[in-house]
């Protein structure tokens, strides 16, 4: 069975070396009003970017639809884990997506994956 962990908006994202798929809600660079959703996969048999999940390909339009269709994914390859984190969640990226993107808030950078 598939463990699903939801992560708190500025959790830090799981490490490489771990075998799962990771679901991430982010605000869209060229729009912040956009909400986009990416999906990686970390496992022997298959490592991926994160890859837009498409809403023209008839992909996931929510959150929990994306890690629905991750948890059949991650079962069906034998993936023991899939990560989901909704960066667009906290006081701070409300704040971001209301200053049309501008993520220098108060000297604080916010960013969307591990750098």
């Amino acid at each position: 069975m598939v463990q699903t962990i939801h992560l708190q908006p500025h959790d830090p994202l799981p490490s490489p070396a771990e075998d799962h798929v990771l679901v991430v809600a982010r605000f869209a660079s060229a729009n912040p009003g956009e909400t986009v959703l990416e999906v990686s996969v970390n496992s022997p048999s298959l490592r991926t970017p994160p890859t837009p999940a498409s809403r023209a390909q008839d992909g996931p339009r929510s959150l929990d639809e994306a890690v629905r269709l991750a948890t059949t994914f991650a079962q069906e390859r034998g993936i023991p884990r899939v990560y989901a984190v909704d960066r667009t969640g906290g006081e701070m990226e409300r704040r971001v997506a209301d200053h049309k993107g501008e993520r220098n808030l108060e000297g604080v950078r916010l960013r969307d994956f591990n750098e």
